[in-house]
């Protein structure tokens, strides 16, 4: 059988030994090419050894891992990021859909994001994950999430996600006009799209709150601007026009209409 060749870029002596001697241990089918701790030394020995998976700090001695990624040809590899601040890059990280482990890491962490890693060797995706990663790194690009679902792997603006639904194993994506099943929980990307502006207006449905065209009490439903009816649990509307009157002050390119003018019955 042929081993996953692994390449471990960290600066810090300790923590790379550490994980080398977690990996060879609990991996028949890894070789652990190298370790290394600068960005060009890890470059060379991409381009030389062509590992499968990089285990990569984020940051490093001359630079940030991320201006490795853009030196690369990421299309056969899987990249596993590691840092001890939890809170670094974590978001740009996080939309991307790239594993993310923080240190001093947990064992366990670190064996299950490299099985993972193992198990989606033939997905071919990292491209696309890296170059969600890079977009989100420069805020005037604006916010795209990575997204794989049942039908293709894709990035998409944020501001183009109208709505979410919870449903069994996973969740509907309505993405312009496009519905999308992603085998993740809606509670997954409730907490990374909370500062967008994005809240649940019921148990089981996420809106993007900038997409509401009008909130109808009477019939508890939201009217989103693609013409969809959404339904709303009438104690999360406070919550609801809060969230569009922080957004509302908050927006030049867009300005939204005073929530009261919204409602009707």
């Amino acid at each position: 059988m042929k081993k996953n060749r692994l390449l471990i870029i960290e600066d810090d002596h300790f923590m790379a030994q550490l994980a080398h001697q977690i990996i060879t241990q609990s991996f028949d089918n890894i070789t652990v090419i190298g370790i290394t701790g600068s960005i060009r030394e890890a470059q060379k020995k991409i381009e030389i050894a062509h590992p499968d998976i990089l285990l990569l700090d984020v940051e490093l001695s001359d630079g940030k891992a991320f201006d490795l990624l853009r030196r690369i040809n990421c299309r056969n590899l899987k990249v596993i990021f590691m840092s001890a601040y939890e809170e670094y890059a974590l978001e740009a990280i996080s939309f991307s859909a790239i594993d993310f482990i923080t240190k001093p890491f947990d064992i366990n962490d670190l064996i299950g994001a490299i099985q993972k890693a193992q198990e989606e060797m033939c997905d071919h995706d990292t491209p696309k994950q890296i170059e969600t990663l890079i977009n989100n790194l420069t805020p005037q690009n604006g916010i795209r999430l990575y997204l794989k679902s049942d039908q293709k792997t894709f990035s998409s603006s944020i501001d183009e996600l109208i709505w979410a639904q919870s449903v069994p194993r996973g969740t509907i994506f309505k993405i312009n006009h496009q519905c999308y099943f992603i085998d993740q929980p809606l509670r997954r990307y409730e907490m990374l799209l909370a500062p967008y502006a994005f809240l649940r207006c019921h148990s089981h449905y996420l809106i993007n709150s900038r997409r509401i065209g009008h909130i109808d009490k009477e019939h508890e439903r939201l009217l989103m601007d693609n013409q969809d009816y959404i339904p709303l649990d009438l104690t999360r509307l406070f919550r609801l026009q809060t969230t569009i009157s922080k957004y509302s002050s908050k927006t030049e390119n867009k300005i939204m209409h005073p929530l009261e003018t919204r409602i009707f019955s």
